[in-house]
């Protein structure tokens, strides 16, 4: 008979998942403000560095481009030896210049013209994604190392989504004051130190179990690349979390328009408001999923939370314009039915990826 895997200690899912809160505020106040912040709409009494269109071509290709750092890290992660194991290196090195660059993109050169301005943000926004790549992928590849087990996999990923949560509210609500009452260069340095020191309480508190990560990958890069995309789970996964994270980046990016646009400044309805409802409503709906995948599985939970967001997202179009009842509460409405599928974002894709790379390593020659 097969020995049952050790349950992990509680102590330490909370600690591994500790570096959510400040991953995620870094995040969410990143995708939020960025946008507002080099292209405003034109009667916000602020500068523009950038035309919108170019600011979102920039983004759009920075992300492109910064896609393929997830493949180099990881080869050379999986095969690194070292006295620290496979992943802690990475994490230490690339924590301090994630939180640095991520500062940086709101410090763009004063007085520049539109061409130099559109470099620096290029280049701010690359050297971002590589060591957000550096610190973040190697620690999320010790999940499946450090619960070996699906119940403590959905288990440590439920707690990582309800501080990532927390983090979404750090970086959304609380971004929204820190923007209003120091602007947005504070704010910037604010989630910065966040993210960084969660990052590092996150690998400190694993420390001795990710010591044990030692074992280096042996097969060569196309080998690895060949056995990643011939693995059926993987290519039904990925497009469904490519998409639904980029719907979701997208819908961040403008909120702080819509909010501008559509809530005003005058009624009772503010954005921190808004972005309270939605956070409220997926952290009440993420127990709702949990249990759902418990009784059915995660594929099918996380099946319908996509079919729930492709529902709910286009309400924020059409809030405000039925007859009968007042706009802002028709908004807040469709903020809650936003939010609530939302939180299966965070609670799926990664246990849903060990389990991909489980089916990766059983089928290897």
């Amino acid at each position: 008979m097969a020995a049952r895997p050790a349950v992990l200690p509680l102590r330490t899912k909370l600690l591994y998942a500790t570096s959510n809160v400040g991953n995620e505020a870094l995040s969410r106040s990143r995708s939020l403000w960025l946008l507002y912040y080099y292209a405003p709409p034109a009667d916000a009494h602020l500068h523009t560095f950038l035309p919108g269109i170019a600011v979102g071509v920039l983004l759009a290709a920075g992300a492109v481009v910064g896609a393929l750092d997830q493949v180099v890290v990881g080869y050379f992660s999986d095969r690194t030896r070292s006295r620290w194991g496979r992943r802690i290196p990475y994490v230490v090195a690339g924590t301090p210049l994630w939180g640095l660059f991520a500062f940086l993109l709101f410090i763009p050169p004063p007085d520049a013209g539109n061409a130099a301005t559109a470099v620096y943000l290029f280049f701010m926004l690359e050297l971002l994604f590589l060591f957000a790549t550096v610190a973040g992928s190697p620690y999320e590849a010790l999940l499946p190392e450090l619960a070996s087990s699906n119940a403590d996999r959905v288990s440590l990923q439920a707690i990582k989504v309800y501080l990532g949560l927390a983090g979404t509210a750090i970086g959304l609500v609380g971004s929204d004051f820190l923007v209003h009452e120091v602007g947005f260069r504070t704010m910037g340095l604010v989630m910065a130190a966040l993210a960084v020191s969660c990052r590092y309480v996150g690998i400190a508190g694993v420390w001795p179990r990710a010591k044990l990560s030692q074992t280096p990958a042996t097969l060569g890069f196309r080998e690895a690349l060949r056995s990643t995309f011939t693995n059926a789970p993987f290519r039904t996964l990925l497009p469904t979390v490519v998409l639904f994270g980029v719907a979701f980046e997208l819908l961040q990016g403008v909120i702080p328009f819509y909010a501008h646009a559509v809530v005003g400044d005058d009624g009772w309805l503010t954005s921190r408001w808004l972005l309270t409802a939605a956070i409220v409503a997926a952290v009440a709906c993420v127990p709702l999923f949990a249990r759902f995948a418990g009784r059915t599985s995660k594929r099918r939970a996380y099946r319908s939370s996509m079919l729930a967001a492709a529902l709910t997202f286009p309400l924020l179009g059409i809030a405000g314009l039925l007859p009968g009842i007042p706009g802002q509460v028709q908004i807040l409405v469709a903020a809650i039915l936003v939010g609530a599928p939302i939180g299966a974002h965070f609670l799926f894709p990664i246990p849903l990826t060990a389990d991909v790379i489980d089916d990766v390593d059983i089928h290897l020659p």
